[in-house]
């Protein structure tokens, strides 16, 4: 997965990337500090699978370039990271069709478990922001991307420690971290990854996720 990151702050940018790329060794990021640089990316293609854009950006400190993108490839998944919780941007941003909402006083970790929903083509809004305006959520997370969700047959036939390696990966920790809150080696973790992702029918994390949040049963089995 490809995924491209668009902020003049290196410090947020890279801690991004780095617990990303960590997480799913798979994972490619690119980190942008300008627009204009991120145009020419987008320009020559191939397209990325996720775009995260900082709101205010000092070649476009109005926010227009998120929707001049949206109308240049409006297929492209695509979220908003900000230093401001402005609800006015909020809205405006989610109008123009982001996938979700980033505030930067959000820890790292917490960014990356809403780049794998946003990511899988889920939307991603955190509550503080939903309880501030409820209108600002969006109708649903319907769009379907990649690989096809199964239902709750799927679900069931996960074993109890495939459930667990899948809570964890919700959280977005690596496989390392999962191996040590779980108890497992890493190489074990890796193993009960790739039997999950066939059992749901999904081929990376950003996609397991998006079953897992989409399947809520999986952490209360009947």
């Amino acid at each position: 997965m490809k995924i491209v990151i668009a902020d003049d702050h290196p410090i947020v940018a890279q801690a991004i990337k780095t617990i990303l790329e960590a997480a799913d060794p798979s994972t490619d990021v690119i980190v942008h500090a300008r627009i204009t640089n991120l145009m020419t990316a987008l320009n020559e293609g191939p397209l990325p699978d996720f775009v995260l854009i900082d709101y205010c950006m000092p070649d476009a400190p109005d926010g227009s370039a998120i929707f001049e993108i949206r109308d240049r490839y409006p297929d492209l998944r695509l979220g908003i990271i900000s230093g401001t919780e402005d609800m006015e941007i909020v809205r405006k941003v989610m109008a123009a069709g982001a996938l979700g909402f980033i505030p930067k006083s959000m820890a790292p970790e917490a960014m990356v478990h809403a780049i794998w929903v946003m990511a899988a083509g889920g939307h991603y809004l955190p509550w503080p922001i939903m309880m501030q305006d409820s209108a600002a959520a969006p109708a649903g997370s319907q769009d379907v991307a990649g690989d096809s969700l199964p239902g709750e047959a799927s679900a069931a036939a996960l074993t109890d420690r495939e459930r667990e390696v899948l809570d964890e990966l919700v959280r977005g920790l690596s496989n390392k971290e999962i191996g040590t809150n779980l108890g497992i080696a890493e190489v074990t973790v890796k193993l009960h990854l790739r039997r999950l992702y066939k059992k749901i029918n999904v081929s990376n994390r950003a996609s397991a996720v998006r079953f897992a949040l989409e399947n809520r049963s999986l952490n209360n089995p009947a």
